[in-house]
This record gives structure tokens, sequence and C-alpha cells, in this order.
């Protein structure tokens, strides 16, 4: 096992991101087990994005992210086919929590999008 920090583990793999405008294996199986964490009785996890950045963004020798101007088009969008019944309870947090988890794993600013069963129920602000 690697004595690497895990926080600069997971900034290297956001710079990484960041370089080819894609996601990698590892970001794309870690946001499709988000849901599962903040939210009950789901069916089927999809996710959409669009995370390039062309060159709106700076990357430092430790991998720290530095936005040079804000651009629309960067987003990670949730379609959850959920038992909406069963996610009543505190919905804004769990929103804005799985927000600020996708936002840790790879930048701050991202939009973050979730929809119920085809039906938008929380989108960042801007």
């Amino acid at each position: 096992m690697s004595d690497a920090n895990p926080k600069d583990f997971v900034k290297g793999m956001a710079a990484l991101v960041v370089s080819s405008n894609r996601l990698s294996e590892f970001h794309e199986k870690n946001l499709k087990m988000f849901p599962f964490v903040f939210f009950e009785q789901i069916n089927e996890v999809k996710i959409d994005y669009d995370v390039s950045v062309e060159h709106n963004v700076d990357v430092d020798k430790k991998n720290n992210i530095t936005i040079k101007k804000p651009f629309k088009n960067c987003y990670v969008a949730y379609y959850l086919t959920i038992n909406e019944a069963a996610n009543q309870h505190q919905l804004n947090r769990r929103f804005e929590t799985l927000e600020n988890s996708v936002r840790d794993l790879l930048w701050k600013g991202l939009a973050v999008k979730i929809f119920f069963n085809d039906k938008l129920v929380f989108e960042s602000k801007k």
C-alpha cells in the first residue's frame, strides 16, 4: 500500500480530469456510488457530465486547481430511478451533501444536477 496522502491522491486524479477533459474510471465509479450513500431505495443510477474545461483552469505542482474564469458547461448530472416516497426526510441537506461530495472529488464550482425519475429536483446555484 502506498504512503500517499488520500487528499493528494484525489487532487492528482482531479488534475488528470482537467488535463484529459474526461472522467477517469476512478471518478465514474465513485460518482455512481455517491447516491447510494445519501438516498434510499435507488433502483438505478445514471450519470451524465461535461468536464471539458479547455484552458479555463490552472493546475499547480501540488495539483491545486484554480479556475481562471467562470465557465458554465462543467456539470455532473444524476438520473436516479428511485422511490421518491422513501426519500422525503431532509432532502435539501442530502442534495447539498451530494453536491459537496462531487465537488470534493473534482473541483469547487462544478455544477450538480439531480433528477428523480426524470424530474429535475436539484440544481446547483449559479
